[in-house]
């Protein structure tokens, strides 16, 4: 059974919810543990954020597909 725009839309904003709370939780452990870290370590976590950031711009740009579906903008 495929999912009407508004059920997709719904899930890709719990999708992006969640990302931001998993980021921010991250965040908070990267500034406990960031003393102890090597420059590999600073490294990998760029390109994760890289990454991260990344798939939150698609997620972003999907929402806003989906809206537009649902609510044509005005002309």
């Amino acid at each position: 059974m495929t999912k009407t725009a508004q059920e997709q839309h719904d899930q890709v904003e719990r999708e992006i919810a969640d990302h931001l709370e998993a980021e921010r939780i991250d965040e908070q452990r990267r500034q406990r543990e960031m003393p102890n870290w090597t420059r590999e370590d600073h490294e990998n976590w760029q390109i994760a954020r890289k990454s991260t950031a990344e798939y939150l711009r698609e997620l972003i740009n999907r929402r806003d597909t989906l809206r537009n579906e649902i609510e044509p903008p005005p002309s």
